[in-house]
């Protein structure tokens, strides 16, 4: 008998999934003679790591996120490196690595693949310790992400509104010596993709692959706002890595360093770290997820 546990965030989206996702319809798909079934709700901040040790401790063949790109992270993080299975219901804003694997928004779409879906293996990263899925960055990209963070409808509208308030970033930002396959660079920003998606189907580094064992390292090097605001526009219809002045580098790890601490973006989450310097590594092959068709996913 298999085992499921759904851990649901109420508030992700358009915070409808906790009434949508019931156990009657569970019950639909998932019969009590094959399956044993668990459904959480995440009641407060930081709840998640507990609902996945319980199903950790349940032993689960498969744990559920149904959520924005942060509930994923939160659960995926817990399943790196086991014999675990991610499964996931997309209901965030943005839905990044979720559209990446070419899941849907439709709950009973996802529900198929969780109950006849295949089970493949992804690279996940780490930042420091910080793990991440889809993407991270570090200045004027980190930046947005705070700024968006401090806006209370995450609507693709934010981001405008975000990146508006970190033009001051854009000059301000320290300055970062990036060494990745045997040279070294300087930038205040860059962008590292190991997903081709970011939320809203954006995407900074379209060739990105979760299978390839290696990290899409984006150096961009403008320092006024007519530069990046030609690289914005450039990025908005997925053409930004085509500017001759942004260097794209495929590495498996990265070292950073700056001279004070870091403050980096990790699949659109914030975080100030404490120190000034961090290697950002590709651990390949390191997450079970399931997806529809193995073929389509780069």
């Amino acid at each position: 008998m298999k085992r499921i546990a759904f851990i649901i965030n109420p508030i992700s989206g358009n915070g409808t999934q906790a009434d949508e996702i019931t156990y009657e319809l569970l019950q639909t798909y998932f019969s009590n003679k094959d399956y044993e079934v668990r459904r959480q709700i995440i009641e407060r901040k930081g709840g998640t790591s507990e609902l996945v040790q319980q199903a950790i401790d349940w032993n689960a063949d498969i744990v559920v996120a149904c959520g924005g790109d942060g509930t994923i992270n939160e659960v995926a993080r817990h399943l790196v490196e086991t014999n675990m299975t991610l499964g996931i219901i997309p209901r965030g804003s943005g839905n990044g690595l979720a559209s990446h694997l070419k899941i849907p928004k439709h709950i009973g779409d996802c529900l198929h693949i969780i109950k006849n879906g295949l089970s493949i293996s992804i690279d996940t990263a780490m930042a420091g310790d910080i793990r991440f899925f889809s993407n991270c960055g570090i200045g004027f990209p980190a930046e947005l992400i705070h700024q968006y963070e401090l806006i209370p409808q995450r609507k693709l509208s934010g981001y405008f509104k975000a990146g508006m308030a970190s033009l001051k970033s854009i000059s301000n930002a320290q300055e970062l010596r990036i060494r990745c396959n045997g040279q070294e660079v300087f930038s205040r920003h860059l962008f590292i993709s190991n997903s081709n998606r970011m939320g809203y189907n954006m995407t900074l580094g379209p060739a990105a692959s979760l299978r390839d064992g290696l990290l899409d390292v984006q150096i961009i090097p403008y320092r006024t706002l007519l530069g990046f605001g030609v690289f914005g526009m450039a990025s908005l219809i997925r053409k930004g890595h085509l500017l001759r002045k942004v260097s794209n580098v495929l590495s498996a790890n990265i070292e950073i360093e700056g001279s004070h601490p870091l403050q980096i973006q990790a699949d659109g989450e914030f975080h100030v770290l404490e120190q000034s310097k961090i290697t950002i590594i590709n651990q390949p092959a390191s997450l079970r997820v399931l997806v529809l068709n193995e073929n389509k996913i780069p």
